[in-house]
């Protein structure tokens, strides 16, 4: 019998390992169950890798890098080139194992705060090349990027074109031809700005009138009070360890409620994690946004823009988030009915500012835009690096920037 070598048994470990961890997520996979599938004892696992941390890092290390794509051709129409590089960036993103690494890392940030910062860091050198071709088009005098960080203007161009979290949020990714018309619009955007008149105009889905109030259940004997902390108690566990680590017995302790109570109200598990998080996400949608109307349009979205930003960063807001990316596939509506609410939330304050300063509301695809912009994407849940507030201004007054200053220049 050929024997293996100890290369092929690290990398037979490894495609295991990320079978599992795309499977299962971290907390979902264990050691035993890839040695088993790698059909090895689990000692030779540990002459690899010293934990399951280490091989987590490696297997996502190996998966998620983003490779720069190849320069850009400076011999083509500028839109085209843009739009065609941004267009491979979502191929490359929306691709196994990339998405399926990238959800997983989104997961599991916490236990590894350095890895996700190096990967966060390996994201935005995928644009690198970008930002180069941005850079030359500027000494050339063909665009003007406004004192703005040429590789944020690359990152956040794919941004716009991928709408942020988006994918991880029930909705997956788009087709061939979504994807195109995402990139070549998102182009237009930065380099010309958008004509609102050609576009629907924003209407708001009224999220939260869709969901069901969020009041106690007619059975339910429990004071007001006491039912608000139970279900306030649930979603911190429920954000602390998702669906499957959540323990009822836990939470009768915290909060001294039954089981029997629950389990009468809401007959299983299943049952009371859909209300909790449904009356989470109503809550979250109807909360207001300040107009933020400024001294002036850019002002404008300046202040709305980080009003935005500082929301979207708080540990609570971004817990619904992980949480939801986790159970997208359990509660996939009510995914797509948080994501939407953040969106609807956006409409009143923007449509004021347009209205005031440019004398029409914005269309669709600028409000998500500017919601994607405004929150940086995936950045603040793939990343645990927090930002000073000179950072936040900066990346405020680059969103209102890119949504009111077009690149190209006019000759």
């Amino acid at each position: 019998m050929k024997r293996i070598s100890a290369e092929d048994k690290r990398l037979k470990i490894l495609s295991v390992a990320t079978d599992y961890f795309l499977n299962c997520g971290y907390d979902g996979c264990t050691l035993d169950q890839v040695a088993a599938g790698a059909k090895v004892g689990k000692q030779a696992i540990y002459e690899f890798f010293e934990n399951k941390e280490e091989l987590y890092s490696e297997v996502v290390r190996s998966n998620i890098v983003v490779q720069p794509l190849d320069d850009l051709p400076s011999d083509q129409p500028v839109h085209q080139v843009i739009s065609d590089y941004i267009l491979k960036m979502i191929h490359q993103n929306a691709g196994l194992p990339v998405y399926g690494m990238m959800r997983t890392n989104i997961l599991a940030y916490r236990r590894l705060p350095a890895l996700a910062d190096s990967l966060h860091q390996s994201r935005r050198n995928g644009a690198r090349p970008l930002q180069v071709y941005l850079e030359a088009l500027q000494d050339q005098g063909k665009i003007d990027l406004h004192a703005m960080d040429p590789l944020n203007v690359a990152t956040r161009i794919a941004g716009v074109a991928t709408q942020g979290t988006r994918a991880y949020m029930g909705f997956g990714w788009p087709d061939d031809d979504r994807r195109r018309d995402n990139a070549q619009w998102s182009t237009k955007l930065v380099l010309e700005g958008c004509d609102c008149h050609q576009e629907p105009i924003a209407q708001a889905k009224n999220v939260g009138d869709h969901l069901r109030s969020g009041e106690r259940p007619p059975s339910m004997r429990l004071a007001k009070d006491r039912f608000d902390e139970l279900c306030s108690t649930a979603l911190l566990l429920f954000f602390e360890h998702g669906f499957d680590g959540m323990s009822i017995d836990h939470l009768v302790e915290l909060t001294g409620v039954s089981r029997a109570t629950i389990y009468r109200n809401f007959h299983d598990k299943d049952g009371f994690f859909r209300f909790v998080v449904e009356r989470e996400v109503k809550r979250s949608s109807q909360s207001p946004l300040e107009s933020g109307r400024g001294d002036g349009f850019e002002h404008g979205l300046q202040l709305l823009a980080r009003q935005l930003m500082d929301g979207h960063a708080q540990d609570h807001n971004l817990a619904m988030y992980r949480l939801l990316i986790e159970e997208a596939d359990r509660v996939p509506d009510l995914a797509r009915a948080f994501y939407d609410g953040q969106i609807d939330r956006v409409i009143p304050p923007l449509t004021a500012i347009y209205q005031q300063y440019l004398g029409h509301p914005p269309c669709e695809k600028c409000v998500v835009a500017f919601h994607t912009l405004a929150t940086f994407g995936v950045r603040f849940l793939t990343s645990a690096a927090p930002l000073s507030v000179d950072e936040k201004i900066k990346l405020s007054r680059e969103t209102a920037k890119i949504m009111t200053l077009p690149l190209l220049r006019s000759h």
